[in-house]
């Protein structure tokens, strides 16, 4: 069974996970998460603008016809 990692500060009495692994695991994850929630982000930005640009010509065609 995995060993626990936390101890009590002797300052405030909390108790603090010192798992480096797990903390490093976490941050990986998250920012992951954040990379992909950016790059959605960016996708739906890049859809509606050629949406828009569709629009635009097909306004441009038929003004001409």
């Amino acid at each position: 069974m995995d060993e626990l990692k936390i101890r009590r500060d002797k300052d405030s009495s909390a108790v603090v996970n010192t798992d480096l692994e797990g903390l490093a695991a976490y941050k990986a994850r998250r920012f992951s998460k954040d990379k992909m929630k950016e790059l959605e982000t960016d996708i739906n930005s890049v859809k509606q603008d050629l949406t828009d640009i569709k629009n635009m010509l097909q306004l441009l065609i038929a003004n001409r016809g």
